[in-house]
């Protein structure tokens, strides 16, 4: 049976939470299994026990981006569509690398 927690504590909330520190500091291209896997002090095979591949981690990270910019865009005292643009934007220019992360994945893929 899978567990939810390795050793080290929640393997796949610790590789979520350093794959969106290595995605601010160096962008999409950075963010790789290898790279999550020394963030968090485990080897790289570790991390498929909870992710089957790296996209399936990028979906996940990408599933959290979405519910900020959601959260964002509900805080909207009576969106017109000019404030939802704009929320939109300031979303994008705040965080630019997981903009990129959320729009480049072929999500219809996983869904």
């Amino acid at each position: 049976a899978k567990r939810d927690t390795f050793h080290q504590g929640d393997t796949k909330a610790a590789a979520v939470a350093a794959a969106f520190a290595l995605l601010a500091a160096d962008g999409r291209d950075a963010f790789t299994l290898r790279a999550v896997a020394a963030r968090i002090g485990v080897n790289h095979r570790a991390l498929y026990r909870r992710f089957a591949s790296l996209d399936v981690l990028k979906v996940e990270v990408a599933a959290v981006g979405v519910d900020r910019l959601a959260t964002a865009l509900e805080k909207l005292p009576a969106p017109d569509s000019r404030e939802i643009v704009r929320a939109y934007a300031r979303f994008a220019f705040d965080e630019p690398h997981l903009y990129d992360l959320i729009f480049s994945l072929p999500l219809r893929k996983y869904y």
